[in-house]
């Protein structure tokens, strides 16, 4: 499955960085440089994603600047105010809430794990040196425990959440796009993010001209990733896409 949560991708890139923290923290041991290496990891291993990365529909990144060189076809700026005249848009959270709603509570007992554990780090590696002997094995080995006790916590939780949930519904709302004859630069919480034409065969446009909205539509086996961009004229909008985009075009909430 190529959604954003494919439980299996991420559980292999946890134990990619598992086993790099734990040879390093077992060289270096507790103290303060543990610590900047621990950032400098975390920084490290953003910028590795954010580069490699792909978009909520699974399209992959491309610089923001590429597409607006082209003409501007479409831009919405305001699009609050037509958010705000959704009256149905509440429910169609509901399932991604229930599923943040599992996920969080996995994250708050996986750090508490993390935190209480911490200071036991020692310990484990006296009880594992009964087994490998003392040094650095032991101590790796302690720190393996300790990190893949964390994953394990949240992978089962995600594993929960996934099972609970019919289809997990992603909606992302831009604060604003722009549309070229390139592709769509879209605002949200982290900046702007970019979408080449054309769009990828699996990627579905439909538009609500009753709710005033048209949505690009990414469908997995447990996900549905919903790109919503809110416009006073969707049907003028989604023709355009179509036509950008060559893709066909369903029309809901004629009204």
């Amino acid at each position: 499955m190529d959604g954003i949560y494919n439980v299996r991708r991420m559980a292999l890139l946890n134990q990619l960085y598992i086993v790099i923290y734990s040879v390093v923290l077992a060289i270096v041991g507790k103290g303060k440089v543990l610590y900047l290496l621990i950032v400098l990891f975390i920084v490290i291993s953003l910028i590795f994603q954010s580069r490699r990365g792909k978009t909520p529909l699974g399209t992959k990144k491309i610089d923001v600047n590429t597409i607006l060189s082209a003409r501007k076809l479409f831009e919405e700026k305001n699009i609050r105010d037509y958010q705000m005249k959704d009256k149905e848009i509440m429910n169609d959270m509901q399932e991604q809430s229930k599923f943040t709603m599992y996920m969080s509570l996995g994250m708050l007992i996986a750090l508490a794990y993390f935190f209480i554990l911490w200071s036991k780090i020692y310990s484990i590696a006296h009880w594992v040196s009964g087994y490998v002997g003392p040094g650095r094995l032991a101590l790796f080995l302690a720190f393996l425990l300790y990190f893949e006790g964390y994953s394990i916590i949240y992978l089962a939780f995600q594993v929960y959440a996934l099972r609970k949930v019919d289809k997990i519904v992603m909606l992302n709302i831009p604060s604003g796009y722009i549309i070229t004859e390139k592709g769509i630069v879209y605002k949200g919480l982290l900046g702007s993010t970019a979408i080449e034409f054309p769009l990828p065969s699996d990627i579905e446009i439909s538009y609500n001209t009753k709710r005033g909205f048209v949505e690009l539509i990414k469908k997995d086996k447990k996900t549905i990733t919903k790109l919503r961009l809110y416009t006073k004229n969707p049907q003028k909008l989604a023709s355009l896409l179509s036509r950008l985009a060559l893709r066909s075009v369903s029309e809901k909430g004629r009204g």
